[in-house]
């Protein structure tokens, strides 16, 4: 899930900076498939915390999950935002700089890889 949503990130970036419509309609498309893993991600740790009561380090794991799970699924619905504004702006936006752009999204990049 980890990768397809940073993979989502980068095409939506990328599909901004160079208003790819055909790129931004992919991002908004495996927004579905990010919706169905982290539903059968909290499916699962629902399951492991109701069949095996887990306690400390277990429990403190399966609580992570379930918030990176969660944070996971927005930073793809982040992705489809930027996707669909770069498909707005087609054509109806003067040319920009994206230097600025490139460097908060190279930024936000290595920190999503790097968590």
């Amino acid at each position: 899930m980890s990768k397809l949503v940073e993979t989502s990130v980068r095409d939506g970036v990328d599909s901004f900076l160079s208003l790819d419509t055909e790129k931004a309609k992919s991002v908004i498309g495996n927004d579905r498939e990010i919706n169905m893993l982290e539903m059968e991600i909290d499916k699962e740790t629902v399951a492991c915390l109701v069949l095996n009561a887990p306690v400390a380090i277990d429990l403190r794991l399966l609580f992570c999950i379930q918030k990176m799970n969660k944070d996971l699924e927005r930073i793809g619905d982040h992705a489809v935002n930027i996707a669909q504004a770069s498909i707005k702006i087609v054509g109806s936006m003067a040319p920009f700089e994206k230097g600025s752009v490139e460097m908060m999204a190279s930024h936000s990049m290595t920190m999503l890889h790097d968590t």
